[in-house]
């Protein structure tokens, strides 16, 4: 504390000598580190001294200031003889020096520093005229990667490098927000490979830099544009004509740096010339400054348009998330593929209470969880699967399948122990299945649903993840990471917290346009329903189960008619009465009564219960089964349209995949702005239907979960891409001899993802 203070007080011998006093007292008060930083940074402002500590001419900076605020009083004669009568400046006595090389630099350096002062707003100027500037090199063939993230971000980045750098003078303004986030993503992945791969240097005390190529993206603006700043700036400023020239040569100082000024002949003055360098370089830096400013703006802005993808495609696939199996079905089970360490496997049974969650204790499968580990001895494996078959004493089972790497391996092993049209294969999308298992939630869960049960490895809760979407999707995809539920625009840079925000205002309005089933649905989607308290849901928790919606005021304790009546219709019950399984209120059943009835006209039933006849129609179209877009459209295309062949569904023999298949069913897994991804046939592998490849009706038609027809144009099994093109009626499993520009990519498509052709720009 001693020696700071003893520095401090060499600093404020700077000050004039009427200021010093005031300042040792507050120099002597400081009692604490944190105390005597604060005062020390305020010394160093006063005295305009920066991080560069590089001029005696620092300390003019806040005289000037105070002039150049007020330019109409900016009189160069006074301010020199003001400077010039202090000898202690050190300033070379000449009014020239001063008026051609030193006020122009302290005016640069305020310029740049703060230039709303003079009507500029660079900030703009960067978003409005910023091109990018984008350097870099590959990463040798081969490198010692320490583990499979490393590979995979190694592999990433040198696929992907080409495409970034072709975006090399392009206008920020104009790129795609799908291309920004592109190019953040591999920024990211890089510096993440190079952190990765210095620890693994550090591990093996090598001294030898590992290059793993390089990549720089910055923002600059021509110097058209700044000069077009320069003169704008000009005309927002009065100056006097003895200060016009010097304004004009400070203003080119500070909006072209690196540009040639006029006149701009640094004297033969060790000082001054040390004044243009400081105050040259710190312009160059606070022009790098700006352009962050305007990436950063267009990476949020792109991160707000990515945010609007994921709910519209999380909308579509809550909306069409349908349960197949029906809330009651006798028992069915699911299977978590694998290979390595066998596929998981669980059997649940549901009812008409809250038990559908419980699993099915055998013989053959403690707690009704497992492993298959066919790899390791197949006899063994097969006896487990054909007794936990015949276990469940049907004839004919639902068997859920997540649609992962194994899945088709899975399918035929199974097959092989049983007898034939055994088991009903329902292939499932098991997106995050993998995450959501190993949290402390689905064990605790599982626990719930399951009392006296002990605890499970956590990848087996994979196998009853999977098999709950089939019998509850909803309820089960919300709990899902959003990130990991493979919908939206590079999802997992966005914040977790945001994207959990539009996660639940989907899901509420999907539960308030379709209503749950309280007697069996869980706590975390009941939650969700409108009008209900964290109170109040713990006491329908604690009533369930209900046998008409009148049951639910009268059990659930802390329910009163006003609450009753805000959430029953989001409430339904599979009981007594038929219409507590509709979104239809009670205070409307006699009207959807006489509705069903349809003894009277739709004018006659408003005319008898006094209702405008636009409630008729709503009761009508509650009454109506809800069938989602998704829903209507798989009826309209499941006759279109063939699955694709069996030999072609193994993701190990995708380089075999011919594209000359022609009219192949799949469904849309996700959709970005340059096209959609498509499940069509090959389990862990998503074809890209790219947007120059969607035809006459472009995205027309197409939702999440919906069925297209396509056909396959290209295929890249090193990194496991699929092209797509969307077929209107082409004969179906034929050969693909029509595949546009010869199954070359369009300008469009290249441009879209960073190569090639440039896209022209309106």
């Amino acid at each position: 504390m001693a020696n700071a203070k003893a520095k401090i007080h060499d600093l404020i011998q700077m000050l004039p000598e009427k200021d010093r006093a005031q300042w040792n007292v507050k120099n002597d008060l400081c009692t604490s580190a944190r105390q005597l930083s604060t005062f020390s940074s305020d010394l160093k402002d006063t005295l305009g001294i920066t991080k560069e500590k590089k001029s005696v001419f620092n300390d003019l900076v806040s005289e000037i200031t105070a002039s150049s605020l007020n330019p109409d009083k900016l009189e160069l004669g006074s301010l020199a003889a003001s400077i010039l009568s202090d000898p202690l400046r050190g300033v070379p006595a000449s009014p020239s020096m001063l008026s051609h090389h030193i006020v122009p630099n302290l005016l640069t350096k305020e310029i740049v520093k703060n230039p709303t002062t003079v009507g500029l707003d660079l900030d703009a100027v960067y978003q409005d005229a910023g091109l990018l500037n984008i350097t870099g090199k590959p990463p040798p063939g081969h490198l010692p990667l320490p583990d499979k993230q490393s590979s995979k971000l190694y592999n990433n980045f040198k696929n992907n490098l080409e495409s970034v750098l072709a975006l090399d003078g392009k206008p920020l303004r104009y790129l795609q927000p799908h291309t920004i986030l592109k190019v953040e993503r591999l920024l990211k992945e890089h510096a993440e490979l190079q952190e990765k791969m210095k620890k693994q240097q550090a591990k093996e005390k090598s001294k030898t830099k590992v290059d793993v190529g390089a990549l720089k993206v910055e923002v600059v603006v021509n110097p058209g544009a700044l000069q077009k700043a320069v003169f704008t700036a000009l005309e927002n400023v009065r100056v006097g004509n003895d200060a016009k020239s010097v304004f004009k040569k400070a203003l080119f100082m500070a909006l072209t740096p690196g540009a040639n000024v006029s006149n701009n002949v640094v004297p033969d003055n060790a000082k001054v010339a040390k004044l243009y360098e400081v105050v040259k370089r710190s312009a160059v830096s606070k022009h790098k400054t700006y352009g962050n400013h305007a990436w950063h703006f267009f990476y949020e802005k792109a991160l707000e348009h990515s945010g609007k993808v994921f709910c519209s495609n999380v909308s579509s696939r809550l909306g069409g998330a349908n349960s197949e199996a029906g809330p009651f079905t006798e028992k069915i089970i699911g299977i978590d593929p694998g290979i390595a360490s066998g596929f998981k496997l669980c059997i649940l049974k549901t009812t008409k209470d809250t038990s559908y969650l419980e699993t099915i204790n055998l013989k053959s499968l403690k707690n009704g969880l497992g492993v298959i580990d066919y790899k390791g001895s197949k006899n063994k494996a097969a006896e487990q699967v054909k007794a936990i078959f015949s276990e469940t004493g049907l004839d004919n089972i639902d068997v859920v399948v997540g649609e992962g790497t194994g899945c088709e391996e899975v399918i035929q092993f199974v097959e092989g122990c049983l007898p034939p049209k055994t088991v009903n294969w329902k292939r499932i999308s098991e997106d995050g299945a993998s995450v959501y298992s190993t949290t402390d939630a689905a064990m605790e869960e599982y626990k719930k649903s399951n009392p006296g049960a002990g605890d499970v490895h956590p990848s087996w809760l994979g196998a009853l993840s999977i098999c709950r979407r089939y019998v509850s999707p909803l309820s089960e995809l919300i709990k899902i990471p959003p990130q990991n539920l493979g919908l939206g625009l590079y999802q997992h840079d966005s914040k977790d917290g945001v994207l959990k925000v539009n996660l639940d205002r989907v899901v509420v309005d999907t539960v308030a346009e379709r209503g749950v089933y309280v007697n069996y649905e869980p706590e975390s989607l009941l939650k969700y329903i409108p009008g209900f308290s964290k109170k109040i849901l713990q006491a329908v928790l604690d009533a369930r189960p209900f046998e008409t919606r009148k049951d639910m005021m009268k059990m659930t304790k802390g329910m009163g008619p006003k609450t009753y009546e805000n959430c029953v219709a989001f409430c339904m019950i599979d009981g007594k009465e038929s219409l507590d399984s509709t979104r239809v209120h009670p205070e409307d059943y006699k009207i959807a009564q006489a509705v069903k009835k349809a003894q009277k006209s739709d004018a006659e039933i408003a005319e008898k219960y006094s209702v405008d006849i636009s409630k008729i129609n709503e009761v009508k179209a509650l009454l109506q089964p809800k069938i989602t877009k998704n829903q209507g459209e798989e009826c309209i295309s499941s006759s279109q349209g063939i699955e694709l062949p069996a030999k072609y569904r193994d993701k190990k023999k995708l380089s075999s995949l011919p594209t000359t298949l022609l009219g192949i069913r799949g469904k849309v897994s996700n959709m970005v702005d340059f096209g959609c991804f498509v499940d069509f046939g090959i389990s862990g592998v998503s074809g890209l239907l790219h947007r120059s490849q969607l035809g006459r009706d472009g995205f027309e038609g197409l939702t999440v979960g919906g069925v297209v027809v396509v056909d396959v144009v290209s295929v890249d099994a090193e990194r496991g891409r699929v092209g797509l093109r969307r077929n209107y009626g082409e004969s179906q499993g034929g050969k693909n001899s029509n595949n546009y520009n010869n199954g070359k990519r369009s300008n469009e498509e290249r441009a879209d993802n960073g190569g090639g052709a440039k896209k022209k720009i309106k």
